[in-house]
């Protein structure tokens, strides 16, 4: 049985607008030859520190007073966090305490906030936050309260300015 020119043609062309002109390297490759020497297994990289679950360490524990949280004063922002925005609320210092209303999700599983301070007078802060803390969409604001007392009496100071150093992200 004899097929039609015209269906013949049609195969022929398709075939090779696919590439079917071309051997294929699997029919021509030597499959001995082709074979790679197992690699050896990567090792585990470790986890970046964002990933990092700190729900169980204690000095990333979250506190209350009230419906306020207590938020550590740090040298630094931790592994993971960056610099937040200036708080939209300004800053106020009550009883050696830094008080800041800040972006709250609702489901902290540890501290997303640390503050961090400088030196002067008024005494430079910027606030660190965690991404990974809160994964659940803003509510809203929480108040979060900073007992920064020792770094006001050794600056001499009374009042606070938001200021992230060059550098800091």
């Amino acid at each position: 049985m004899s097929m039609p020119r015209a269906v013949l043609l049609t195969l022929l062309l398709g075939a090779t607008a696919c590439g079917g002109d071309k051997p294929s390297p699997a029919k021509t490759a030597d499959p001995v030859k082709a074979a790679e020497p197992a690699k050896p297994a990567k090792p585990a990289e470790p986890a970046s520190p964002a990933a990092v679950d700190r729900s169980k360490d204690p000095a990333f524990a979250l506190k209350q007073d009230g419906d306020r949280y207590l938020g550590p004063v740090r040298d630094a922002c931790p592994d993971g966090a960056h610099s937040a925005p200036a708080p939209k609320v300004a800053p106020a210092v009550a009883d050696d305490k830094l008080r800041l209303e800040l972006p709250f999700g609702g489901c902290p599983t540890w501290q997303p906030y640390s503050v961090v301070v400088g030196k002067g007078s008024p005494l430079p802060f910027y606030v660190c936050v965690d991404p990974e803390a809160d994964k659940c969409q803003l509510a809203g604001n929480k108040t979060w309260l900073f007992d920064i007392g020792a770094a006001l009496q050794a600056n001499s100071a009374t009042e606070v300015t938001y200021s992230v150093p060059a550098g800091v992200h």
